[in-house]
């Protein structure tokens, strides 16, 4: 399916290289830009410098970018150069365009009717504005007066946006209709976040490795807050396809294929001789969580971790017995015909070929430690 489209991040002021101002802008674009497929490469802030703006420009498209964004430097006053920079990096001069003027003069005349400017005339700070590189196009500012400016052409794409954090949003969403192509590169987009039930990023590492490696199209990450007692490292999984259902088929394989390796030993893992179990347990909204203890050539120790109203389904090992020991919580387990209410110290054995269930009706947590041997093939 090819690697997502490529774009940059352009942030413009002064005030944000001083510290005066944090650049809240990119964090909010960047993430409504990888929720519809495509891939932030870099993040730069420059300087109120046509030069410094156009140099950016250019270092994105020679990276590849099929779309770059910048974000403030499009008002009236003298250090609002964005546009210049611009049209200095795509080769084009500056043009008064009459729609943009249009969206200014507007923009004014209901900022003086509601007397929150002395009057609606079209100065020549305000004219400036309308300026724009040639063949560019205006988009609306429902928010603010300066209007934002999509240029387009020869497989690169600026799209240039106000620093007011309201009137970059609202501008944002005016433009993209206008950006489908160049945000998913006719690709669809489906994510999510799960509970990796460990505090180890390099654990979690080692299996996020493992599930992009067997799922092609998807992009995992985790996301770490250090190390925790409750082991509540998440990780967030975006997976690519053709339409939204082959996004979701491929997304539901990745985070299949994740749980299996999150709850698996590495490969070449040393298997821990002693484990604090309850500094491991973990849930999952979604669904059961399998917390992996332990896993050697002739068994596994594994905790079920089931919140209300989840279960697992009735199924059966050809070879294999398994034990189920309730640590906390109350539930119900099926084994073979005999199903019974069960809580913390009941011990249940489903031998090799009987079909066993487990089920939390609620209304509190279950967790129960699961041991089976042989293992299954």
């Amino acid at each position: 399916m090819g690697s997502p489209p490529v774009v940059e991040l352009v942030a413009v002021g002064r005030e944000l290289l001083s510290g005066r101002t944090v650049d809240t802008n990119s964090a909010w674009l960047a993430e409504r830009i990888a929720a519809r497929g495509a891939r932030v490469a870099r993040i730069v802030v420059v300087d109120d410098d046509p030069a410094a703006i156009a140099g950016a420009l250019v270092d994105a498209r020679n990276r590849g970018a099929r779309l770059t964004i910048t974000t403030g430097g499009l008002g009236p006053t003298f250090d609002d150069c964005t546009l210049a920079g611009v049209a200095k990096a795509l080769d084009r001069p500056l043009v008064e365009h009459p729609a943009a003027l249009a969206i200014v003069t507007r923009r004014y005349a209901a900022l003086a009717a509601e007397r929150l400017v002395e009057s609606s005339a079209i100065t020549p700070a305000r004219r400036k504005m309308a300026a724009l590189p040639a063949s560019a196009e205006p988009v609306d500012n429902p928010v603010g007066t300066a209007p934002g400016v999509l240029c387009a052409g020869d497989g690169f794409t600026v799209l240039a946006l106000p620093g007011v954090p309201a009137e970059m949003r609202a501008v944002f969403d005016q433009a993209l209709a206008r950006l489908q192509e160049e945000l998913a590169g006719g690709r669809a987009v489906a994510e999510t976040e799960i509970a990796s039930g460990s505090g180890d990023e390099s654990v979690v590492a080692g299996a996020v490795d493992r599930a992009m490696a067997a799922v092609p199209d998807v992009w995992i990450k985790s996301l770490p807050r250090g190390f925790h007692h409750d082991r509540d490292i998440r990780v967030r999984i975006t997976a690519y396809g053709a339409d939204r259902g082959a996004a979701q088929r491929r997304l539901a394989e990745a985070v299949g294929r994740l749980e299996d390796a999150l709850a698996a030993p590495p490969e070449g893992h040393l298997m821990e001789r002693f484990r604090h179990v309850p500094a491991m347990i973990a849930f999952s909204p979604e669904k059961m969580k399998k917390v992996g203890l332990v896993d050697t050539p002739n068994l596994f120790c594994d905790a079920y971790c089931l919140e209300p109203g989840q279960s697992q389904a009735g199924h059966r090992h050809a070879v294999g017995d398994k034990l189920y020991y309730v640590i906390s919580g109350r539930g119900r387990i099926r084994v073979g015909a005999d199903e019974r209410d069960v809580g913390s110290g009941d011990l249940a054995c489903a031998p090799a070929g009987e079909e066993h269930a487990l089920v939390n009706p609620g209304p509190e947590r279950l967790v129960v430690l699961v041991v089976m041997a042989p293992k299954p093939s």
